[in-house]
């Protein structure tokens, strides 16, 4: 196997490893936090370690709308920029995260203001 195949390998299981991770931050963010304002989500993330700004507008498009094209579109940050930074949203969203427990709260919470007697 030559440079070029082995090259190809790789490219071929990264893609293949980032576009699982995709699938599970996009089934994360649609199965947990549906209703979210961006404040609310902005709120979560400052708390859990995404302080800087270019991080909560990236993540805050992702949650918007689960596609890395119009994430790319809205905020014209690179593609390695978003890629790193979700990957590492990502191991922060597990289920067992002190993340993923914030912004399942304050879906929570948001519901109990909608329908406090329900």
């Amino acid at each position: 196997m030559g440079y070029e195949d082995e090259m190809k390998v790789l490219r071929d299981e990264e893609n293949e490893l980032w576009t699982g991770f995709r699938a599970r931050a996009r089934e994360l963010f649609e199965q947990y936090y549906p209703k979210l304002t961006d404040d609310e989500i902005r709120y979560a993330l400052e708390n859990h370690g995404f302080h800087a700004e270019w991080e909560v507008q990236i993540l805050t498009a992702f949650y918007r709308t689960t596609s890395y094209r119009t994430v790319k579109k809205e905020t014209g940050y690179e593609q390695s920029i978003i890629r790193s930074l979700l990957l590492r949203a990502l191991k922060k969203l597990t289920e067992d995260s002190p993340l993923h427990t914030a912004l399942t709260m304050a879906y929570q919470q948001r519901n109990i203001r909608e329908k406090p007697f329900a």
